[in-house]
Parts: C-alpha cells; structure tokens; sequence
C-alpha cells in the first residue's frame, strides 16, 4: 500500500480515516454489547429473583416495635452537631443553654 518513503497530506488522511473508522464501529459494537447484557440480566432478575422471592413466607417475620423519638431532642441532636462542626471542638466540650429561632424582618 506505501511504496514511497514520504507520504503526502491526502495519502496520510485515507489511512487515518480508516484507522477512526475501525475504533469508532468497535466502540459501537461494545455499546450494542453492554446494553444487550444489561437487558438480560435485568430480565432474568426480574423473573427468575421475583419468582424466589414470592417462594418465601412472611410467617416468621417479627413485628418490631420502635421506640417514639422525640422530635424536639432530634433537632437539639442536629444542631449540636452543626454548631460542633463549626467550631471544630468534640460535642462533650461545650454546653448549649438556650436555642432561640430566628426570625427574619
């Protein structure tokens, strides 16, 4: 194919052109690959995992009951944290006496 020892401009693109071609349908076919494989396993997790799934009793499930939080300690647990962050200092360093909200005018 090259009989010269030096290759002008337009005898360089046509390989160049080739070569782009070649990665470029086998980046295609990788992604044709992928999203068949994708389909599959999906299909197959959703009937073969759901059928196994269904298999099982719920009979032996126990019933846990969770304590009540209340919501007021949660907020004061947030914003111990925050202002612990802030400040850079390990939460049992400091005392937090009031918690007011702020109201913008």
């Amino acid at each position: 194919m090259i009989t010269q020892e030096y290759l002008g401009f337009f005898g360089s693109i046509f390989p160049s052109l080739i070569g782009i071609l070649i990665v470029f349908v086998s980046l295609m076919f990788i992604a044709l690959y992928v999203i068949i494989v994708s389909k599959v396993i999906a299909f197959l997790e959703k009937n073969i995992l759901m059928k196994k799934n269904e298999d099982k009793s719920d009979n032996n499930v126990k019933k846990v009951m969770l304590p009540k939080i209340d919501e007021n300690k949660v907020k004061i647990a947030i914003i111990t944290a925050a202002i612990a962050e802030e400040l850079a200092l390990p939460v049992d360093s400091f005392k937090i006496t009031d918690i007011k909200k702020y109201n913008k005018k």
